[in-house]
């Protein structure tokens, strides 16, 4: 189902490039499925500031990443099996409730990397502005890039850190450029 909404998102849409956030406004009202064009000062996105679970990560084009998110929908509470009949605790097969899933493409993608680091917090030096999705102008990826990259086109020009931080994983990506954020739609993966 979500690879059928991507799909009928991408038909519907215009090549990606860069737009004003004039641009990206005009395309909110106008009914376009596309939420932010992030610049360099805007990092922050609302939507994704909540607990949100990794859908798929996949490598697009020569240099891309596409990360497909969903926001965290709070299970039913489970009671214990134990002490109760087999007939009480059986039961049928619960749908996930819909939510939100959105689409984040990076261009100019220097590094990415997907983690089980869930837990893990960056350290107190970074600088940066967001919870859930995150960008840092200096983190410790940035260094580790720094001190392990020997290509000198790399390390010149504007390169962010950007961070997912989902329940079920992390995903760092480092790039030139702002990703392209796009509402996919309700989908109950």
């Amino acid at each position: 189902m979500l690879k059928k909404l991507r799909n009928q998102n991408r038909e519907n849409r215009a090549p990606s490039q860069p737009c004003s956030q004039l641009d990206c406004l005009h395309a909110a009202l106008s009914g376009s499925q596309l939420l932010f064009t992030l610049g360099f000062f805007m990092a922050f996105v609302p939507e994704l500031q909540r607990p949100i679970w990794l859908c798929s990560f996949s490598l697009s084009g020569a240099i891309g990443v596409e990360v497909v998110v969903r926001h965290e929908v709070p299970s039913p509470e489970v009671q214990s099996p134990v002490g109760r009949s087999i007939a009480d605790v059986m039961s049928d097969v619960q749908v996930i409730t819909p939510s939100p899933t959105y689409e984040l493409s990076f261009v100019n993608v220097i590094v990415s990397s997907v983690s089980e680091d869930f837990a893990f917090c960056d350290d107190e030096t970074a600088i940066g502005e967001g919870a859930q999705f995150a960008r840092f102008e200096k983190s410790k990826f940035l260094e580790f890039l720094n001190v392990m990259c020997y290509e000198p086109d790399i390390l010149t020009g504007p390169r962010y850190h950007y961070v997912l931080s989902c329940l079920n994983g992390r995903v760092d990506v480092v790039a030139r450029e702002a990703p392209v954020i796009r509402l996919i739609g309700e989908t109950s993966l």
